[in-house]
């Protein structure tokens, strides 16, 4: 898809996973948690994600406003603009991003969900192709505004929202012509990691289907 880019959301702060020991890539030195470099099978979640936008984009960016060197291996870093402020949520990830790709979509994936629907990125072109929404975003058994397609064209807005001092994912999408399509079918699952007991159940779900995330992904679709 040469006219997608691929953003991985990696600059939030954790906080509900500071208790996960050995949670570097490669790396202890810090007590500093990041999420995007919790092992699993031994690799990062960052991995995971970027397994699974590689064969549905071009270029993939990282938002990331620490560690970039690591990030760095999974693509081109990019942290927060500072026009918006410091640790502002992840719409502001989003608008740095968009600030800079040259294609006109953006298919985004938070770095807490390495488990993904198998073809969620061209499952979302599709719904937008009657040209009447900017944006798509997947639906399961609960909503996961995160999980995106956004045309670069709302930059203007989200960038207008955010100086206005607006934060909220599901508020900006709802102000937006934006789709949530319908992934609940019982095999297109999404794994969101908030918690050390979430990623024990990863990694159990992992185990039972014999591989890593993607593996278990399409196993279940299979």
């Amino acid at each position: 898809m040469d006219s997608v880019s691929g953003l991985i959301l990696s600059g939030g702060r954790s906080s509900r996973m500071q208790p996960v020991p050995q949670w570097r890539a490669g790396d202890e030195e810090s007590a500093v948690l990041d999420k995007g470099l919790l092992r699993l099978n031994g690799r990062p979640l960052v991995a995971f994600c970027k397994d699974n936008l590689t064969p549905w984009v071009g270029d993939i960016y990282i938002s990331a406003n620490r560690f970039a060197d690591v990030y760095g291996a999974y693509g081109t870093v990019v942290p927060d603009d500072p026009v918006y402020g410091e640790s502002q949520g992840p719409l502001v990830g989003i608008a740095s991003v968009l600030a800079l790709i040259r294609t006109p979509w953006l298919c985004v994936l938070p770095v807490d969900s390495p488990v993904v629907p198998p073809r969620m990125a061209p499952r979302l072109a599709e719904a937008l192709q009657d040209g009447r929404h900017d944006i798509a975003y997947v639906m399961t058994d609960r909503t996961h505004p995160l999980c995106m397609l956004i045309h670069v064209a709302c930059l203007p807005a989200l960038r207008a929202y955010l100086l206005s001092g607006g934060r909220r994912v599901h508020g900006w999408l709802m102000s937006q012509r934006s789709l949530g399509v319908d992934f609940s079918n019982e095999n297109d699952k999404v794994w969101n990691v908030n918690t050390p007991a979430d990623l024990e159940d990863l990694r159990a779900y992992v185990e039972a289907a014999g591989g890593a995330p993607g593996q278990a992904s399409q196993s279940a679709s299979g």
